[in-house]
């Protein structure tokens, strides 16, 4: 029987893909709401503006993690072997794929792998851009920040590190010239 934190909460289909959300990723996104929230109340605005700050920190975070799946999902379209959908846990996502899909090529499953850290990057670069054109003043600017620093740092630099169930991980796992190159059941 899985643990409380592994089960689906519920499941909605976004752009034909099922998105699942587990406990853990629910969990997880109520503990940043309210620890930015805590965070903002600290610094003397009222409780409402805090609450809604944390939100939006949390929505901000899903929204880079899904567009980080959908660079897969677009990428895994284009070598004809397409996502079923995305699990969010904690506060990172899996990549879901169809039970008994074709066999890939290494080439294939590191194109896959590969569009998820270049959707990242270039979200980053818009909320980096945002970041940049907004004013210092603006209630926006703060938003664009976490939205580059996430997509950046985390899902373009950190999905490229070989973590062993990540992107980094799929490209050393099917580098060319090594064990794997040539088809795979994976």
């Amino acid at each position: 029987m899985a643990s409380w934190w592994r089960k689906t909460v519920f499941t909605l289909p976004v752009g034909g893909l099922r998105i699942e959300f587990l406990a853990s990723g629910l969990l997880a996104m109520g503990l940043t709401s309210a620890l930015v929230a805590s965070w903002v109340l600290a610094q003397g605005m009222p409780l409402a503006n805090a609450i809604a700050i944390g939100l939006a920190a949390a929505g901000t975070h899903w929204l880079a993690l899904l567009i980080h799946h959908f660079g897969h999902a677009l990428a895994a379209a284009r070598v004809g072997a397409p996502m079923a959908g995305v699990r969010l846990w904690v506060w990172l996502g899996t990549s879901l794929y169809p039970a008994g899909e074709r066999n890939l090529s290494a080439a294939e499953h590191r194109q896959r792998a590969a569009g998820g850290p270049v959707a990242s990057l270039v979200l980053g670069t818009i909320g980096l851009s945002l970041a940049v054109l907004l004013s210092a003043s603006s209630r926006w600017q703060w938003l664009a920040i976490l939205l580059a620093a996430d997509s950046l740092l985390i899902f373009t630099l950190g999905a490229l590190i070989p973590l062993g169930f990540n992107d980094g991980s799929t490209f050393l796992r099917y580098r060319p010239g090594g064990s794997r190159e040539g088809t795979s059941t994976d």
